[in-house]
């Protein structure tokens, strides 16, 4: 049940998505989708950030690459909707990572304002990108640089 309720949130309302969850290393994905944001909170340099985008793709199974890229992008649009309420001021018992909320509120700046729409619009980009087979580094990368 714990698992269920950790899952359901980062599933959009897919089983699919939420046993594919299940399966995966939740928190190794989480901690990827965390450093990818921190990475690009606040820098404008972009090596920092691509080397966080070479970090996550080293960080994948290589047997399962492409779905666990997928697995941590849709972590990190979560991530990015909990840093919207948190700049929000919104209650914590409506996070969908509620334990990682003082990870997240140390982030929350740098996505304030339409800095978060347009990270989780890249987030979302770089999922449909996946979603028609184009390669796992340079989605990364590109999603890196576009946070």
């Amino acid at each position: 049940e714990a698992e269920a309720r950790d899952t359901a949130p980062r599933a959009d309302g897919s089983l699919g998505q939420a046993l594919a969850l299940s399966d995966a290393d939740l928190e190794s994905l989480r901690a990827l989708a965390l450093l990818l944001l921190r990475q690009a909170a606040g820098r404008e340099d972009p090596q920092p950030r691509l080397q966080a985008a070479v970090a996550v793709v080293g960080g994948l199974s290589k047997k399962q690459e492409r779905a666990d890229l997928a697995a941590v992008l849709r972590l990190a649009a979560s991530m990015l909707r909990d840093i919207e309420a948190i700049n929000a001021g919104a209650d914590a018992g409506i996070l969908a990572n509620p334990q990682m909320a003082a990870d997240l509120s140390r982030v929350a700046g740098a996505y304030a304002g339409e800095r978060a729409g347009n990270a989780f619009g890249a987030v979302d980009r770089a999922l449909a990108a996946l979603e028609r087979n184009a390669g796992t580094k340079v989605v990364a990368e590109w999603l890196a640089v576009h946070l």
